[in-house]
């Protein structure tokens, strides 16, 4: 899963693929549960 940090904005296409633009860094984090 991946958490924009500030300032991103998440796109989702139509083909299903989703692009992150923005300021900042894009944190990868796996869900514990």
């Amino acid at each position: 899963m991946a958490t924009p940090g500030e300032r991103w904005t998440a796109t989702s296409l139509k083909n299903g693929t989703t692009v992150y633009s923005g300021i900042g860094p894009v944190e990868i984090r796996h869900a514990s549960a």
